[in-house]
């Protein structure tokens, strides 16, 4: 198994400890990282790739995080690493984003060569809660996990066109135009969109004390929008009142816990000189509206 990630310096400290999961979840695999801006610092003999691997200008990464946002620059890259990975036949490859934790090797199921995970793991119950319709028309259907089986060049190239664009809703652009299997299992991938009131969940977390969500082990846990310095929210971001409450399970919470003070007690200063790419090219500050102008623009240049 193949597993990759892109790190930048927002979200640095999600990676290292992303990787370390993946180590342990799968100790045979073999783990990948971008390096967006020279910040990552290797914790468990995983390869790191310099950006400048991809082949990627400095300008395009400009535009990328401009019309991904910072959060989803990482993401947007991923498919360009694929070619540069030596990858042996029927082996699978695990694309992760930062902050998406592995406590078990992932499954794939059976049929198309690309699997994706939906982000709420079912339909959306109408109970005044978020995430709801309009958050998913935001941040699209699909989770920050891929996983494909090799060899899968026509799935690669269709990632590898639409993560270019269209902000963090590109994986809904694979779906439309790839065969894929759709995981909607809440224990695959539990996370602030998946995890429901009525949901139990139990274990530690570790290997002598899975964590299960109504008895079943989850493969995943999501802190791709946990800020550790607000434990008790799985999406530091979010808008309206969660559906996936930290109080209403205390098991998780205290995991959660954990390992936000892990990520804390991880944190490096910021390299001087690293790049920033939360302005264009030219050192605009980028806000929502001129975000939302540059994805205009590119979606009309497609």
């Amino acid at each position: 198994m193949q597993i990759a990630l892109v790190s930048a310096q927002r979200d640095v400290t999600r990676a290292r400890l992303t990787v370390r999961h993946a180590r342990t979840a799968v100790p045979g695999a073999t783990v990948h990282v971008v390096d967006v801006d020279g910040t990552y610092r290797p914790v468990s003999g995983e390869t790191v790739h310099p950006v400048e691997s991809l082949g990627i200008p400095t300008t395009e990464l400009h535009r990328r995080a401009v019309v991904h946002g910072p959060d989803g620059l990482a993401g947007s890259l991923l498919p360009l690493l694929m070619p540069r990975i030596a990858v042996p036949a029927r082996d699978v490859v695990v694309l992760l984003c930062p902050g998406v934790l592995l406590l078990r090797p992932p499954a794939v199921p059976d049929g198309p060569r690309l699997a994706l995970v939906s982000r709420t793991a079912g339909a959306l119950p109408d109970d005044g809660r978020h995430p709801d319709a309009d958050d998913l028309v935001r941040t699209g259907t699909f989770a920050p996990l891929v996983l494909l089986r090799g060899p899968a060049a026509a799935a690669l190239d269709t990632l590898t066109a639409a993560a270019g664009s269209d902000g963090p809703r590109w994986l809904d652009r694979v779906a439309d135009a790839e065969p894929h299997s759709l995981i909607d299992d809440p224990a695959y991938l539990v996370s602030a969109a998946s995890l429901r009131p009525e949901h139990r969940v139990e274990g530690a977390g570790t290997v002598h004390s899975p964590l299960t969500l109504d008895g079943c082990p989850v493969t995943a846990l999501d802190l791709s929008t946990l800020d550790p310095v607000r434990p008790w929210l799985l999406d530091a971001g979010g808008t309206g009142d969660p559906r996936g409450r930290l109080s209403e399970h205390p098991v998780l919470a205290a995991v959660v816990r954990s390992l936000a003070e892990q990520m804390t007690a991880d944190a490096d200063p910021t390299p001087r000189g690293a790049p920033a790419f939360e302005t264009t090219s030219l050192g605009t500050p980028v806000d929502a509206p001129l975000r939302a102008l540059y994805r205009r623009v590119d979606r009309g240049t497609e």
